[in-house]
């Protein structure tokens, strides 16, 4: 089975190829172009490549490293998996996000018992609401 990748003119890959089985050489080609995106070209490659990171130099018809334009100042080129990541701050900021929002939710879910209590004119019930307004208050200093 021979893979078939495609790439533009700039040699950056699509993402997107072809397999075919095909023995006749001049049939598999015609397939090939039939299936080939527009502004696309192709080259014959056995096995997968990963777009993401890899780039076909167009002088030499090498697939060769690349490394892709930043998407933001958030992110850090990471080696082993050759791709961006957030940073560890950004990621760390995210994460106490979500567990702000969380905790809010949890403190709003337990509302309803006190909201009830207090409609029905059972003692204590507007401090134990107004306690969970200050810790929900306290949460939302953290978005």
């Amino acid at each position: 089975m021979k893979s078939y990748s495609f790439d533009s003119a700039t040699g950056l890959l699509s993402g997107h190829s072809f397999s075919t089985d095909e023995a006749d050489e001049e049939r598999a080609l015609d397939l090939v172009k039939r299936n080939t995106p527009e502004g696309h070209t192709h080259f014959i490659h056995e096995g997968p490549l990963d777009h993401l990171c890899k780039k076909v130099d167009v002088a030499t018809g090498e697939i060769v490293d690349h490394v892709p334009d930043q998407p933001s100042e958030d992110h850090e080129w990471h080696e082993p998996t050759k791709r961006w990541n957030l940073t560890a701050a950004v990621q760390a900021k995210e994460q106490a996000r979500a567990q702000a929002l969380a905790k809010i939710n949890q403190l709003e879910a337990q509302c309803v018992r006190p909201l009830r209590e207090l409609a029905l004119g059972i003692a204590g019930a507007q401090d134990r609401l107004a306690a969970l307004e200050t810790a929900i208050a306290a949460e939302r200093l953290k978005l």
